[in-house]
Order: C-alpha cells, then sequence, then structure tokens
C-alpha cells in the first residue's frame, strides 16, 4: 500500500505546483482506523510532501467520537461530520508567524484518504473558513 502512497504523493507534487505551492492541511483521521490498518496514509504522503519542501500545517484535529462514516448515508455522513474538527492551535499560530494566515492570496488544500458525499471536506472547511481562510481546495487519494 505504501507504494500506491508514493505514486499518488507523485501526481499530487503535480498538482500542488500548479496551484502555486499551496498551504497543504490533512484532514485528520480516527486513531483506531490508523491502529487498525497499521499506518497513516495521509502522514505518510504529507510527510513526502514536506521533504520536497512543500507547507503542510495540521491546522485540524479531530473532536469527539464519531460514527465511521462508510456505514452512513448521505444525509447521516452530514450531521456525523459537522463538528467534528476544531483548530490546532499550535499550528495556526505557526500559520499566522509565517505570515500565511493574512496572505489573502494563498490557497489552501485539503488532503484526505477517501472522498464519497463530501461532507468530511464541508465540515474541515467550515472551520477554515471561521479562522478566515478564503482559498479552499480540497483533494482526495480515492472516491467511493
Amino acid at each position: 500500500m505504501k507504494e500506491l502512497g508514493a505514486l499518488f504523493t507523485e501526481s499530487l507534487l503535480n498538482i500542488l505546483i500548479s496551484y502555486n505551492y499551496p498551504v497543504v492541511v490533512p484532514v485528520p483521521g480516527k486513531k483506531r482506523n490508523f491502529r487498525k490498518r497499521g499506518w497513516d496514509q495521509i502522514q505518510f504522503i504529507t510527510d513526502i510532501l514536506m521533504q520536497q519542501s512543500f507547507r503542510v500545517y495540521p491546522l485540524l484535529k479531530s473532536v469527539g467520537r464519531h460514527k465511521d462514516q462508510k456505514k452512513l448515508n448521505k444525509a447521516e455522513r452530514s450531521r456525523n461530520a459537522m463538528g467534528g474538527f476544531s483548530l490546532n492551535m499550535d499550528a495556526v499560530d505557526k500559520l499566522n508567524a509565517d505570515g500565511l494566515l493574512t496572505d489573502k492570496s494563498c490557497s489552501f488544500i485539503l488532503i484526505d484518504d477517501i472522498k464519497t458525499t463530501g461532507s468530511t471536506f464541508r465540515a474541515a472547511a467550515a472551520v477554515l473558513i471561521n479562522l478566515g481562510i478564503n482559498h479552499i481546495h480540497a483533494i482526495s487519494i480515492a472516491m467511493d
């Protein structure tokens, strides 16, 4: 699976370059899923991006216990995802110190492992919008 992650990362590098090196914001996953899989594919990808000098800021953290999205219908996914994220203030402080929070021309790209209905991306983007970030895009490894 890590070979697939490396292949995706190579394609992602080209996409990110086309966005003029945006700030990459990983969507945090559930710790129970990491334990089940044995690795965190988004962390694997963002580690490679950081080695390539991309700006990766873990601005989000998962809060509360939510049901597994893949077992829910579209309406349930939307309700389940809302309120599922809060800000990682240490990362926000670093983003601000680096001058990127006030740079209105800066694009931000959320990255997640899978997109089904977009509920997780919408919930994550809502937190960033409340922070004052305007240019938000989303990329997933796969779609279901």
